[in-house]
């Protein structure tokens, strides 16, 4: 009697070894996504320094590692691919136990308590379909991540290109300043000889003026861009933005169609709806199995004492434990529940469609708009370049020899000198804006082009 009742903790014991074999076994049919951007096995435990003199790829790897919402999606994206193995995986079996209040009497024994085993089994596919939906949710989860990255590169180039502009401006603007400043010494002592007009002096210092107070507004406007590159790389103890001294001006090898192509081949934010597309799609076949039963298997094990004799003594034969094999099916009766599912998974379905060709059209639309920008920004680079500004330093030095000689008047000269400065500027505007807009490209692409 003492060993039957000793049994059935071992029986628990065994369940709960194959429960774990099993869960180890669908562990192993994990399926990671293709990824696009190969993400080490230790990122988010490694940590990546900045070098002495940082160039542009070094800040992009730098925000990879430590920016905030990057390693946020990251996560996300792991625990939607962990879910896979949990959304193939069978129910957890269920063990019953049962004590007999009052001992029914049989030809072998009383009959003392039970304990049983079943384990619910879903229709032939459902699981499987199951693990292929959560498939697609996590091949989504990684598309947003891959946008997220992007669009944070993307914040981060536009934090760059600006800075660089500004560094540029500040540049410029001190050099002019320290021409009209000598310009000023030769007017004030023209003056003072009486061979200069007093108009002159004073426009000379509301210049000067004007560019000092320009010059420290551009300075002031160092500390929102380093903030922005700060809580870009997670990193408050940046002291600075290393900048290079000129920026490349490459124009694309590619034509506009091909461009197109490529980014609604690969586009992230595309290639995410398209998983979701394929989620829904599959989503409405498994709410049409939820018109299948499920299975049910059972084992029980009735524990029987042994029947005695009128002695006392146990009778041959008895004490025997009778097993008993149960077999069950769910009834999805309530068809109007199911055909609630099944119509629910359409209308999401359409919904996932609709999104879709919604991202492609709008996808278009910021194509369009972005060749535009780029195209001006080329254009103008190239107008600035190679035109405008040889023919405004030719003009700047004639001007000044004719000052200097007595044939022209000296706000002639600050027009002249004004005018070369602006076009110094907007020529590295051009190239800025041509730079951010090969960026949002790159970002919709997905790669570099």
């Amino acid at each position: 009697m003492s060993t039957k009742r000793i049994v059935w903790p071992g029986i628990i014991l065994l369940i709960y070894s194959c429960g774990m074999g099993l869960e180890g076994m669908l562990a192993a049919q994990e399926i990671l996504p293709p990824k696009a951007v190969e993400f080490p096995a230790d990122y988010t435990t490694a940590d990546w320094n900045l070098p002495a003199s940082p160039a542009l790829a070094d800040y992009e790897e730098a925000l990879l590692y430590h920016n905030p919402e990057v390693r946020s999606a990251y996560e996300t994206w792991r625990a939607q691919v962990r879910q896979i193995a949990v959304s193939r995986s069978l129910p957890d079996p269920k063990i019953s136990l049962g004590y007999f209040i009052r001992n029914v009497e049989t030809a072998v024994g009383p009959q003392q308590y039970k304990i049983g085993l079943s384990q619910m089994i879903p229709w032939f596919g459902k699981l499987s379909l199951q693990g292929d939906i959560q498939a697609g949710r996590a091949q989504a989860s990684y598309e947003q991540l891959q946008t997220m990255l992007n669009s944070r590169i993307l914040e981060l180039r536009r934090v760059y290109y600006d800075a660089y502009y500004l560094e540029r401006a500040v540049a410029i603007t001190r050099q002019n300043l320290d021409l009209l400043q000598n310009w000023g010494k030769v007017i004030l002592a023209k003056y003072s000889t009486g061979t200069a007009r007093h108009a002159n002096l004073v426009k000379t210092q509301i210049e000067v003026i004007k560019l000092e107070d320009d010059l420290e507004t551009l300075k002031e406007t160092r500390r929102p861009l380093l903030a922005s590159l700060r809580a870009l790389l997670n990193r408050n103890d940046l002291e600075k933005i290393n900048l290079p001294d000129s920026l490349d001006f490459r124009p694309l090898a590619v034509t506009k169609d091909e461009v197109f192509r490529l980014v609604l081949d690969a586009n992230p934010g595309l290639a995410g709806l398209r998983s979701l597309n394929r989620v829904a799609e599959q989503s409405v076949t498994r709410a049409k199995l939820n018109y299948l039963p499920d299975f049910s298997l059972g084992l029980e094990r009735v524990f029987t004492g042994d029947k005695l004799n009128v002695a006392g003594v146990p009778v041959p034969g008895s004490g025997k434990d009778p097993l008993v094999v149960s077999g069950s099916l769910t009834i999805p009766l309530w068809f109007g529940r199911q055909s609630a599912e099944v119509n629910r998974a359409r209308h999401l379905e359409q919904k996932s469609q609709a999104d879709l060709e919604s991202g492609k059209n709008g996808l278009r639309r910021e194509l369009e708009s972005l060749w535009f920008e780029l195209e001006k920004s080329r254009r103008r680079v190239s107008l600035y370049q190679d035109q405008l500004i040889p023919r405004s330093l030719e003009s700047l030095r004639a001007v000044e020899k004719s000052y200097i000689g007595g044939e022209m008047d000296f706000l002639n000269l600050i027009d002249a000198q004004r005018r070369h400065l602006e076009f110094t500027l907007s020529l590295e505007k051009s190239l800025v804006e041509y730079h951010k807009a090969k960026a949002r490209l790159e970002a919709l692409a997905g790669r570099n082009l």
